[in-house]
C-alpha cells in the first residue's frame, strides 16, 4: 500500500486547512496508507471532518521552524512515496525536509505573493526561502490560472513544474450537513420578506468586513429589509462589533461565531457574500454554489472571476467600493436564479474530480522516474 504524509500548521478552519482534509479523507478511501502531520496541536475545528482511518502525527512545535528535524525523522522513518503541503512556510518546510530523500513532494501554493507581503512585511523573508527550495519540489499546485504569474515570476518556479488544480470542495456529506436543523431564533426569523445575507470568513483585514458593513449600511439606509449574518472567528472581532454599533447597524448584523458546520446556514441563506481585498481562490464561492445560494463577491486577486464566470451565478463587484457591493446586492437578491445550474458549476469544484488529478500527477510522477 502507498503511503502518503500531508502536512498542514493545525487544524484551524480555514480554506486551506480544508483543502488538506479533504485530500487526505480522498486518498485513504482510494486505499492509500495516509498519515496527516500538524505543526501544532492548536485548533482542532475540522479533527471532525477526518477518516479515522488516517493517522495523526501533532509535531507539538510552536514556531514552523523549531518542527524540522521532527519532521525530517518522521519522514526517513516513513518512507512515504508523495508528501504534500500548504501554505508557503509549511512549503519551505518540506523543501528543506525533503533533501536527500526519495519521496516526491507535492506543494500547494495558494496565496497570492504581494498581497500577502503587503499585509504582512515579514512575510517577505518566507517568500526569500521559497525562491531558494521551491525548485526542489517536484511539482508546485496554484489554485487557478491567475495565480501562475506570481508563481512564475516572483519564487522563479520553473513553468514545467506548475500544475492548476482547482481546490476540492464539494461533497456529498456537506450537503447532508446542510440540511441540519439550524437552532438560531434571528436566522429562523419567520418574516418572508426579510432577506438573509452570510459571509463565512475569518475576521481578519483581508476579507474586509469594513467595506462589507458599510454596503450593508447603505441598504439599511434604502429601507431594504435583511438581516447580514457574519460566520467566523478572528482578531478584528470586538472592532467590527464596535464599528456596527456605531453605524447604528445592531438590528441588522447578526455575529454567529465559528461553526463547524457552516453548510445549513448557507444553505438557508438568500445570498453570500464575499468582500475580500484579495483571495487563494475562494472557496466558499464554490460551497455556496453547491448548496444553491448565489454570491456576490469582490472581483479580487485572485479566483472569484473564474468562479462566478456569469451572472446565473451571481455577481462581481468592486473591491473596496461600498456603491458597487450594495448594487450588487440588491441586484442578486431581484434576480430569479435557477438553483441546478449553480449547483452544476460547483460539480467542477468536486473532490472525486479534483482528487483524480493528483492521482494522474502521481502516475505521471512515478513514470517520469
Amino acid at each position: 500500500m502507498k503511503k502518503i504524509i500531508l502536512v498542514i500548521p493545525n487544524l484551524r478552519g480555514g480554506g486551506s486547512e480544508k483543502t488538506i482534509v479533504n485530500l487526505s479523507n480522498f486518498f485513504v478511501n482510494k486505499n492509500y496508507k495516509v498519515i496527516l502531520i500538524t505543526v501544532s496541536k492548536n485548533h482542532n475545528d475540522y479533527k471532525s471532518l477526518i477518516d479515522n482511518k488516517i493517522k495523526m502525527i501533532s509535531l507539538n512545535s510552536s514556531r514552523t521552524l523549531f518542527s524540522l528535524f521532527k519532521l525530517r525523522r518522521i519522514l526517513n522513518k516513513e518512507k512515504p512515496q508523495y508528501v504534500i503541503s500548504v501554505l508557503t512556510h509549511i512549503n519551505v518546510l518540506c523543501c528543506i525536509s525533503s533533501i536527500f530523500l526519495k519521496n516526491k513532494l507535492i506543494i500547494l501554493e495558494h496565496i497570492p505573493v504581494l498581497q500577502a507581503i503587503y499585509s504582512k512585511w515579514s512575510e517577505i523573508i518566507v517568500y526569500l526561502f521559497a525562491i531558494i527550495f521551491y525548485k526542489r519540489a517536484d511539482t508546485v499546485i496554484s489554485t487557478c490560472n491567475d495565480l501562475n504569474y506570481d508563481l512564475r515570476n516572483y519564487l522563479l518556479v520553473p513553468n514545467n513544474k506548475i500544475k492548476v488544480f482547482y481546490i476540492p470542495v464539494t461533497d456529498k456529506k456537506y450537503i447532508e450537513l446542510s440540511k441540519e436543523k439550524i437552532n438560531n431564533i434571528f436566522f429562523n426569523n419567520k418574516d418572508n420578506n426579510l432577506k438573509k445575507i452570510i459571509t463565512v470568513a475569518r475576521l481578519e483585514k483581508q476579507k474586509d468586513y469594513v467595506t462589507a458593513l458599510k454596503s450593508v449600511k447603505i441598504l439599511a439606509d434604502s429601507g431594504f429589509k435583511f438581516r447580514y449574518f457574519i460566520l467566523g472567528q478572528g482578531s478584528q472581532k470586538f472592532y467590527l462589533q464596535k464599528l456596527v454599533h456605531n453605524l447604528k447597524l445592531d438590528d441588522y448584523v447578526v455575529f454567529l461565531g465559528f461553526s463547524k458546520n457552516p453548510y445549513k446556514y448557507i444553505a438557508n441563506s438568500d445570498l453570500f457574500l464575499l468582500t475580500s481585498q484579495f483571495e487563494s481562490f475562494g472557496m466558499v464561492l464554490a460551497e455556496s454554489l453547491m448548496l444553491g445560494t448565489p454570491v456576490v463577491s469582490t472581483n479580487c486577486f485572485c479566483g472569484p472571476s473564474e468562479i462566478i464566470d456569469n451572472e446565473n451565478l451571481g455577481f462581481l463587484v468592486n473591491v473596496k467600493d461600498p456603491i458597487s457591493i450594495s448594487n450588487g446586492i440588491v441586484k442578486s437578491l431581484k434576480k430569479k436564479y435557477d438553483k441546478q445550474i449553480l449547483i452544476n458549476k460547483s460539480n467542477k469544484y468536486s473532490i472525486e474530480v479534483i482528487g483524480k488529478y493528483y492521482l494522474d500527477l502521481f502516475s505521471k510522477l512515478e513514470s517520469d522516474k
